[in-house]
């Protein structure tokens, strides 16, 4: 997780839901083959420090997925 987009933002409490596990720790390996798709969602609880300021964010992070 990276919040190199702004310091004033910091994403905690990750979750990851994958065929009705829910995963709170990243990195999350080992996961079973999702066959011919499964749907993945994931979640974060954002924390928005003094000085943020208002106005719409368009902040871009990188979530690696690598097949083993």
């Amino acid at each position: 997780m990276s919040t190199e987009d702004d310091p004033k933002i910091v994403l905690k409490n990750f979750k990851l839901k994958y065929q009705g596990v829910t995963y709170k720790k990243p990195p999350v390996t080992g996961l079973p083959s999702p066959g011919s798709g499964e749907d993945l969602f994931i979640g974060f609880t954002v924390i928005l420090k003094s000085g943020a300021g208002e106005g719409e964010r368009f902040l871009s992070y990188t979530i690696d997925v690598i097949e083993e």
